[in-house]
């Protein structure tokens, strides 16, 4: 396992499905594609129990999008009175770069 700690939590990882047991905590998990470059954060998940994960309906979008197809899950215990803020922040300062989040749309209605 190599820990990664982004705006300074440290996320336990990478875990990949099917293959390692993801942690069934309440918290955030970073959907991500390792390659020679580097880790790249594909999107943020939030949930009471991150190990349904591993059965998401999202994950074979996110094999398409992955390098070799393996996805990369690291996870962080948060309280879940401050989950939905700190995974928003997060979501907020890389969405010009997560090719895999569902990002809500505003509409203007004029």
């Amino acid at each position: 396992m190599k820990p990664m700690v982004i705006d300074g939590y440290k996320f336990d990882g990478p875990y990949v499905p099917g293959k390692d047991e993801i942690p069934a905590i309440n918290g955030i998990a970073l959907i991500c594609s390792e390659a020679g470059e580097g880790v790249k954060i594909l999107c943020v998940e939030q949930g009471d129990d991150l190990s349904q994960l591993a059965s998401s309906p999202e994950l074979p979008k996110w094999k398409e999008v992955c390098y070799h197809g393996i996805v990369d899950i690291y996870v962080v215990a948060v309280d879940p009175a401050k989950r939905e803020s700190i995974a928003k922040s997060m979501i907020d300062k890389r969405k010009a770069t997560l090719t895999c989040q569902k990002i809500e749309i505003i509409q203007d209605d004029w």
